[in-house]
């Protein structure tokens, strides 16, 4: 489980709202002077709310921990950079080993037009198979609370936009 730390700002008609914020990987580590530590220094740190069901026993500003299963960060990257790379290259293959098998010549404008209707395609699938797996139980955000076993949420709604 991916963990951090939040607060509780907001509860109202059963949901709760919390902030995090979202640190760099320099946080964890000890080395000074890394090139990623620069970076993270510049873009500094930002802060993330969500909107979470109210299990009901949470007040304001009460300190929290959400977390996040490993295995939904991953097929969801999965889903949102490999699959429409994928279909793009499927796509371009497809269409440049089809041109000389129906007799026209090679042409790269079409290779290019096959590559970006992959890419779209890859994409529009990659979008529906994430919101199907938004409804997935296995790959909810959690509450920790007092190092217990996690209490269950039934689905999220981001920047509090019901």
């Amino acid at each position: 489980m991916l963990v951090e730390q939040a607060v509780v700002k907001k509860i109202a008609d059963g949901w709760i709202e919390v902030e995090a914020i979202q640190r760099s990987a320099c946080d964890a580590c000890s080395q000074k002077g890394c090139g990623n530590g620069v970076v993270a220094k510049a873009f500094g740190s930002r802060l993330h709310r969500l909107s979470l069901p109210d299990p009901g026993n949470l007040k304001l500003e009460q300190e929290v921990k959400i977390a996040l299963p490993e295995q939904t960060l991953l097929s969801g990257a999965s889903l949102i950079y490999l699959l429409p790379l994928i279909a793009a290259i499927v796509f371009a293959v497809a269409v440049s080993s089809l041109q000389p098998m129906l007799g026209a010549q090679p042409d790269e404008g079409w290779q290019i037009a096959a590559a970006l209707s992959g890419g779209i395609i890859g994409w529009f699938f990659a979008r529906r198979k994430a919101r199907q797996l938004e409804q997935d139980p296995a790959c909810r955000i959690q509450i920790l609370q007092d190092e217990q076993l996690p209490v269950a949420i039934s689905h999220t709604m981001q920047d509090s936009g019901r």
